[in-house]
């Protein structure tokens, strides 16, 4: 059987069917023994019931599991698991993977590769390489992480295509740092983040490290190292960016609520007198997100701004804004899908207050969030399915059901909103004395 890339394949997601998944996932098993595993439609994590866990060592999946998968309506791509030493370089846009194959030709033409809807691919094995983050995307490695292959359908309807396909073993790389795979130094990172960004103006100075957005006390000190005035914004404005600003990738979502929330309490009106603001912000967050094209972060920023309702916030929405202050468990962050995230610590920050137990409608979470209230259920399935929570008590009149956190709670003091969160806006007074 030849490999999804050379299959005639539309570019659209109903132009895919379950056959060629199933196909596919066995073509992947027979040549490379690779672990495969379903992907959910409209997503990057595996359909509901599919625990993929129990592949990461040892066993793996069964002809008849494979059938059974791919007969699912739900079912919209396969991903593998990073076993056996199996290492992915993603790099988050074309830009990257150009800028890596320019300086690389020759290994850029043996190591197999897929086009993604944003970016690329590029395979390889390295028995002692490590997981990381980068600021153009990451090194996939290790049996907690999978990837996403060909013939996969993405949210857009772009299909993952084999650019270059695997011709037997995959190549093994011995450093990928010296391939030029993992970024010498992070002015690297920089070089690669400036080639995506709007050229340098007042509004869009030089951008921060990661260490610069991760350290608390820096960032409290950063009007000191530019005029703020210069840039055309006000000592209000340039409070909400610093106290919404994300430290790691996955908050980026949630962190875009909160600034919706702290602008819109600042008084802000009109969506285009934000316009400046975002763009500042998302500059400022680019180290920290995975997201790097400015459209998406203003496409998700006016999907919140149009779902804010004042009236409605109330302890959602603070619970949202909290949520920022906790760290997804590791079986979540491991989906590396910025949603799930979301709605995962804000059910955390729900059961902190609620003393484990906690009321949560689908429908009402993803009206501020911006998002389909589908990929919310999808969400808490997948937190129920992970042993997070579960499910006490079904639908009260409201469509709301009560949960149970079924992890060890954390830290009320960790809810707390600090000295520099109030002053943005972030809390009101009242908020404080409760």
């Amino acid at each position: 059987m030849l490999l999804p890339s050379k299959q005639v394949v539309a570019r659209t997601l109903g132009h895919i069917d379950n056959n060629q998944y199933l196909e596919a996932a066995q073509d992947y098993a027979m040549r490379f023994g690779w672990t495969i595993i379903p992907i959910g439609a409209g997503g990057k994590t595996p359909p509901r019931g599919v625990k993929w866990e129990r592949y990461q060592e040892g066993a793996r999946p069964s002809d008849e599991e494979f059938r059974r998968w791919f007969s699912r309506g739900d079912v919209a791509g396969l991903a593998v698991i990073h076993r056996d030493g199996l290492c992915v370089r993603d790099f988050d846009d074309s830009q990257a993977y150009d800028h890596w194959q320019a300086h690389y030709p020759e290994l850029a033409k043996s190591l197999p590769a897929v086009k993604t809807a944003r970016g690329y691919h590029v395979y390889f094995r390295c028995p002692s390489a490590m997981y990381k983050k980068f600021g153009d995307g990451e090194l996939r490695v290790g049996s907690g992480h999978y990837t996403i292959v060909p013939p996969s359908a993405h949210a857009s309807g772009a299909i993952y295509q084999w650019m270059i396909e695997p011709n037997g073993d995959i190549p093994i790389i011995d450093d990928p740092k010296t391939a030029g795979l993992v970024p010498a130094s992070d002015e690297h990172n920089r070089e690669l983040l400036s080639k995506d960004r709007l050229p340098v103006t007042p509004l869009n100075p030089p951008l921060l490290s990661e260490s610069d957005v991760s350290d608390e006390s820096d960032m409290s000190d950063m009007s000191d190292v530019f005029d703020v005035s210069k840039l055309g914004l006000d000592e209000a404005s340039w409070a909400a960016i610093k106290s919404t600003l994300p430290t790691a990738a996955g908050q980026r979502n949630r962190r875009i609520f909160n600034l919706v929330m702290v602008l819109r309490r600042q008084g802000f009106q009109s969506v285009q007198q934000c316009k400046p603001i975002v763009q500042f912000w998302h500059q400022r967050a680019l180290p920290a997100i995975r997201t790097k094209n400015f459209l998406e972060t203003w496409t998700d920023f006016l999907n919140a701004w149009e779902n804010y309702d004042p009236e409605k916030e109330g302890r959602l929405g603070r619970a949202i804004a909290k949520a920022t202050a906790l760290t997804p468990p590791a079986s979540i962050a491991e989906f590396q899908d910025e949603l799930l995230n979301v709605v995962c610590c804000t059910c955390h920050v729900l059961a902190i207050e609620g003393k484990g137990r906690f009321w949560l409608s689908g429908r009402a979470l993803a009206l501020p969030l911006g998002v389909d209230h589908r990929r919310v259920y999808d969400c808490v399935d997948v937190l129920i399915f992970e042993g997070i929570i579960k499910v006490v008590q079904e639908h009260s009149p409201k469509r709301a059901r009560e949960f149970e956190w079924l992890l060890p709670l954390g830290d009320e003091q960790l809810l707390q909103p600090s000295l520099s969160e109030i002053s943005a806006g972030n809390v009101g007074m009242e908020d404080v004395s409760k």
